[in-house]
């Protein structure tokens, strides 16, 4: 894991004080589902359980091992823990090819935020999103 991470301490899996006012924007920039979107930074997995929720096929992935604890006992088997500084998906997610990377409230917890953008160019195909 990255040295001296800071777990942001999600206690459990309610949704997060903005997913209000964050989500009517989000889908309306996804638009209808057209393959698999990676949230990177996807804390307890509230926003990606509620898109797949609403039919997109999505994944989740955090540095923090308890929140993605928490995501994971309610959706097995689409939250992974994960370093980006790594400059690969998780094994799991290797042979995935998303279409579009979802990253909310995130960029201001980077310790890297360049890299962040780097690892974001590598995984999206040309004509990817990044939103």
């Amino acid at each position: 894991m990255i040295l001296n991470y800071r777990d942001y301490g999600y206690q459990s899996a309610e949704q997060g004080w903005s997913f209000h006012y964050l989500m009517p924007h989000l889908r309306y920039l996804l638009g209808v589902p057209q393959g698999p979107i990676l949230d990177l930074g996807c804390g307890n997995g509230a926003i990606a359980r509620t898109l797949q929720d609403e039919g997109y096929d999505i994944y989740g992935v955090d540095a923090s091992e308890t929140s993605i604890a928490i995501a994971s006992n309610e959706a097995p088997g689409r939250f992974f823990v994960h370093d980006l500084s790594t400059g690969k998906l998780p094994m799991p997610l290797a042979d995935k090819h998303f279409t579009t990377i979802i990253s909310t409230e995130v960029i201001e917890h980077l310790y890297d935020p360049r890299g962040f953008i780097e690892f974001a160019r590598d995984v999206l195909p040309e004509g990817g999103e990044l939103i």
